[in-house]
């Protein structure tokens, strides 16, 4: 009930209305004897009650007139950096009682995601403007675990690898992007994503330090990689021709092997 309250701080709240979201199930009658039940048991555990809520037979509200509620008021975002640090809101059962249901905590929990996403976002594009890439990309990769259908952050952590010189994993990023719309949604990429990749892939001037592995981002997939990667090594000790054998239909993951595995031997010079 404090919880709803603070959330809804801007309008004293009904007392049926609160009692309704707070016990659905119950009757009206019991709804309302259950809210009593609670301010009654408040005012037992919390004296000074009344300096903070505003209670009458209609109504409940935060007392808009004390100085802790000014100070709540005049609570903004504040830094980018402090929004992308909140945790959930309620983030278990156990902050309610089993009589009630947090069904009326869906709409704010969205409302504070989109916040959060948005201020990922903010974050990892301003800082790559500023050519801040490691930093960026940690705050895009935590974009893209928290909304892994965001093309748009995958499309921005393949152009921050890129900028920070590191083609392969500019490219393992389309290929995350690729599976995870292929896993959800059976989809492909937009039309922008795929003509990002192929540009990415189409550049060959990349210098970056070679990995014990390619592809290490790749999940699934370890036996392939493993039989791939030793058939590339052998070529250092026999005629320089490896050879990959990838049986079975098509599909998004061996394409992205074979394409990742492609793209990391040409930019060392191969074919």
């Amino acid at each position: 009930m404090l919880a709803f309250l603070l959330l809804n701080r801007d309008a004293a709240q009904p007392r049926q209305r609160l009692a309704f979201l707070l016990w659905p199930d119950s009757t009206e009658a019991q709804a309302r004897t259950n809210l009593r039940h609670v301010l009654h048991n408040l005012r037992r555990a919390l004296p000074e009650l009344d300096r903070y809520l505003e209670i009458t037979p209609r109504t409940a509200s935060l007392a808009t007139g004390n100085a802790a509620v000014a100070r709540c008021r005049g609570v903004r975002a504040g830094s980018c950096e402090r929004v992308t640090t909140s945790g959930r809101l309620l983030p278990t059962e156990a902050t309610c009682s089993r009589a009630t249901t947090t069904e009326w905590l869906l709409e704010h929990r969205d409302r504070l995601r989109e916040l959060h996403l948005e201020a990922l976002d903010r974050l990892a594009t301003r800082l790559a403007r500023r050519r801040e890439y490691a930093q960026a990309i940690h705050y895009a990769e935590r974009l893209v675990r928290h909304d892994p259908l965001r093309e748009d952050a995958y499309r921005l952590l393949m152009q921050l690898h890129d900028g920070r010189g590191d083609r392969a994993r500019a490219l393992r990023a389309y290929h995350a992007c690729a599976a995870a719309l292929d896993r959800e949604l059976g989809i492909v990429p937009s039309r922008a994503t795929r003509e990002l990749y192929e540009t990415l892939l189409g550049c060959d001037d990349a210098q970056e330090p070679e990995p014990a592995h390619f592809g290490g981002a790749l999940v699934g997939r370890a036996a392939e990689r493993g039989a791939a990667d030793r058939a590339v090594g052998a070529t250092r000790n026999e005629d320089g021709v490896a050879s990959c054998w990838s049986p079975g239909s098509p599909g998004s993951a061996r394409r992205g092997l074979l394409e990742d595995l492609s793209s990391w031997c040409t930019q060392r010079g191969g074919r």
